[in-house]
């Protein structure tokens, strides 16, 4: 009767060591997929912060060109008008 509760008894143990094994190996894998997530995660945010740096400049490119362009639509008006070249000073 004692080798049969021994051997139900490390049948269990073996059962559990297995189970616990079998946990082990899968949070491993769940561990080293979320590692990977985390590194494509923030692959993908430096390319939209990259991609978001591009668009702010090159807008703010087109804004800085408007601004020429109509700063020279303002001085041909003013020079075609009054017959004479004005220019704005700085001061």
């Amino acid at each position: 009767m004692v080798y049969w509760k021994d051997h139900a008894i490390g049948e269990a143990a073996r059962a559990a060591a297995m189970a616990s094994k079998e946990m082990d190996r899968k949070f491993l894998l769940l561990r080293r997929y979320q590692t990977w997530m985390i590194i494509l995660l923030q692959i993908g945010l430096i390319f939209l912060l990259l991609g978001y740096a591009i668009i702010s400049m090159s807008l703010l490119s087109l804004s800085i060109g408007v601004l020429n362009l109509l700063y020279r639509f303002s001085l041909w008006v003013c020079t075609t008008t009054t017959g004479r070249e004005t220019r704005v000073s700085a001061t």
